[in-house]
């Protein structure tokens, strides 16, 4: 003889409705997109790192190429209010590639060597214009003439995958 009691319990619990099923597969299903959300966000957040230090490094790159070309940046040689134009290379004052000959360098006037510092860090194959997606670089001086011991403001832009405002002073995409 059988119990009746067990006979209903038995009955009614036989395994997991499909509406459990459903819904057990609704919560997973949002808890994964919130995971692949999280994941997107490192990775764009990885990639701004990486831009924002390659704008740094730029920046400082002509930050040097300005002192070591004093004279050039005393005549103002060095201010583009605008972006740097990538277009024809200017007359090359550096280096031979293997590093043994300077004579290039050493016949270059000092407006010369600065309209080649510019366009060496902005569009060059390791410069802004390639390094950074959209990249452009301007330089502007305190009170729009560049002398010695004003502020000089070297800015290094790109575009970014998040909308920000620039204006916004919480934004820290100025380099």
């Amino acid at each position: 003889m059988r119990n009746k009691n067990t006979m209903y319990h038995w009955r009614y619990n036989k395994g997991a409705t499909l509406v459990e099923v459903l819904i057990a597969a609704f919560i997973i299903g949002i808890g994964l997109l919130g995971i692949a959300m999280l994941q997107l966000k490192a990775l764009q957040g990885s990639s701004n790192a990486q831009y924002r230090s390659t704008a740094t490094d730029l920046a400082w790159t002509l930050a040097d190429r300005m002192r070591a070309n004093l004279p050039g940046f005393r005549d103002d040689q060095y201010r583009s209010a605008a972006p740097v134009p990538c277009g024809a290379a200017p007359k090359q004052c550096a280096m031979e590639p293997d590093g043994t000959k300077v004579t290039k360098a050493n016949n270059c006037s000092t407006d010369e060597m600065a309209a080649w510092d510019l366009y060496e860090v902005a569009c060059s194959d390791n410069g802004a214009a390639i390094l950074l997606p959209d990249g452009q670089m301007t330089v502007d001086c305190e009170g729009g003439l560049c002398t010695e011991g004003s502020r000089t403001d070297i800015t290094v832009s790109w575009q970014t995958r998040e909308r920000v405002d620039i204006n916004d002073p919480q934004s820290d995409f100025k380099v």
